[in-house]
């Protein structure tokens, strides 16, 4: 692949994946990341890379083991530090602050008022925490925490990977954020449902919604780490394409080492999607 071609490749005006910016990392701040904002700015430049974007966790009324996200105190002292580094590095990079917004279906008003916090530069949305009856707390759907991940195995795994992407679908609208984070992410402790009809639909869904509110599609790189190929599958992407969506690339690093982590390998197999989709007519099939 060329340096033109590595840097930026693009289907159409609309569709654009950007190898220089990395818009997806977490820091101290989240209680489960390591590193100094300035830390994660420092690693982007000696990356080379033009924009360094911090989307912090936003969570509200989450009962959970402990905390791994911002309290509204934090997410005030996160801003200001973020702000702070985009004045010190404005010749150098491009610093944004935004938040990883998570979806609590109780607490809608609560999680808007977070979001209006602040003049975010970047809303992502996504959705971690499943409120479980019987064990009268909330589930990580991502988190391999061997208590957590017992109880997630008890439930029936197409039945909350159904109401997983039916919450993403009813909440997408009314937050409208600029991307969706690790679309796919129950793919991690779960088993791979996404060949079913009625899951495919409901993805197919919810990359309607995503287009008809201007929402991208975040290529996550973490996922190389647990799945062995970055969020979402490829088929997802294939179809995002498809419907014009934009892509946007993260690292979703929670290590200053970690920024524009698999940037290359994420582009050599966004290249063979792309390189298949034109040869073939039609949708493309599930991994």
């Amino acid at each position: 692949m060329s340096r033109r071609d590595k840097n930026r490749m693009s289907t159409s005006p609309q569709t654009v994946l950007d190898l220089t910016a990395d818009l997806h990392c977490h820091t101290a701040y989240c209680n489960h990341a390591q590193g100094r904002m300035e830390e994660y700015v420092e690693a982007a430049l000696e990356r080379g890379l033009r924009e360094i974007g911090f989307l912090e966790h936003a969570e509200t009324g989450i009962d959970y083991d402990h905390r791994i996200w911002l309290t509204e105190e934090m997410l005030d002292q996160y801003w200001e530090e973020g702000n702070r580094l985009r004045s010190l590095y404005r010749d150098r990079i491009v610093v944004s602050v935004g938040i990883e917004l998570g979806v609590n279906p109780s607490r809608v008003e609560a999680s808007r008022q977070l979001r209006r916090r602040h003049p975010w530069d970047r809303i992502g949305l996504s959705y971690h925490f499943y409120w479980d009856g019987a064990s009268g707390r909330h589930l990580n759907i991502s988190s391999p925490k061997p208590g957590n991940l017992a109880l997630l195995r008890e439930l029936d795994p197409e039945a909350l990977v159904t109401h997983y992407y039916e919450v993403l679908i009813a909440h997408l609208p009314l937050f409208l954020p600029d991307l969706i984070c690790h679309l796919d992410v129950v793919r991690r402790n779960l088993p791979p449902l996404d060949h079913r009809p009625g899951i495919q639909s409901l993805i197919r869904q919810l990359l309607s919604a995503m287009r008809a509110a201007g929402t991208a599609l975040e290529i996550n790189t973490s996922g190389y780490e647990y799945t062995g190929h970055f969020y979402p599958s490829g088929w997802i992407v294939e179809e995002a394409l498809r419907q014009g969506i934009p892509l946007v690339l993260s690292s979703d690093s929670h290590h200053p080492t970690q920024v524009g982590r698999h940037f290359d390998r994420a582009a050599t197999e966004i290249v063979r999607i792309l390189e298949s989709r034109d040869s073939t007519a039609g949708l493309g099939q599930p991994d």
